[in-house]
């Protein structure tokens, strides 16, 4: 698991707290590679960066990556090219150099969809990737299915190899399963290329490699002897 100190984004319940899953940053070279599409021949702006987890993955498979968040998060990795204070809904254009234009959303904000949208619009030559909950493009949102997802560049969603877990480890390096959860890429073509309709990618089974603390057993009572 990738942390970095100071911990997190937001504090959770029981002081723990987001943490980004190096499978993530797996799974899409996976499928980025699935489309024949060279990850390591790309230039990617990584647009909510956050701390920067993402994008240290990322470079790990030669990926080149600069990104940008609103926010000036504790913990930022200080040797990542990350701009703060820059807000997408701000931003007019995506310059031509860059390939490829993907995060990991903050979907709980209700403000995720219009940002991903306004994304689409901005990045017109370059492939878009998001990182969100599987069960999202089946929500029951006009906007989301008319603006994103029928706007004729959803181009495929991943079937992960695995659930991640978007909570970061205790000091002896166990989860407690809380942020284990199904997600998905959902990979959108540049503007220009030929409609196709939305294909669903089964990415190759992972082995779970992170430690589940066992539950303790309560031990029997008398009563239950």
């Amino acid at each position: 698991m990738n942390v970095h100190s100071p911990k997190g984004y937001d504090k959770l319940p029981g002081n723990k707290a987001f943490s980004i899953d190096p499978y993530i940053a797996a799974s899409l070279i996976e499928l980025l590679r699935y489309f024949n599409l060279r990850p390591e021949k790309m230039l990617m702006w990584e647009c909510c960066a956050g701390r920067g987890d993402l994008m240290e993955d990322l470079q790990q498979y030669g990926m080149r990556i600069y990104g940008s968040d609103i926010e000036d998060h504790p913990g930022r990795i200080p040797h990542l090219p990350i701009r703060t204070g820059i807000n997408v809904h701000d931003q007019t254009f995506v310059p031509d150099e860059v390939n490829i234009v993907g995060t990991n959303p903050p979907f709980s904000n209700p403000l995720c969809e219009r940002l991903i949208a306004h994304v689409l619009e901005i990045a017109l030559r370059q492939w878009v990737a998001m990182f969100l909950p599987y069960a999202w493009p089946a929500a029951k949102s006009d906007f989301r299915q008319e603006k994103i997802l029928g706007g004729g560049r959803w181009h495929a969603y991943a079937r992960l190899g695995r659930r991640v877990d978007l909570v970061e480890p205790d000091a002896d390096g166990f989860q407690d399963g809380s942020g284990m959860t199904d997600h998905t890429w959902l990979l959108f073509r540049p503007a220009d290329m030929p409609f196709a309709d939305a294909r669903l990618v089964r990415l190759e089974p992972q082995v779970k490699h992170t430690k589940i603390r066992p539950e303790k057993k309560n031990k029997k009572t008398k009563e239950q002897t």
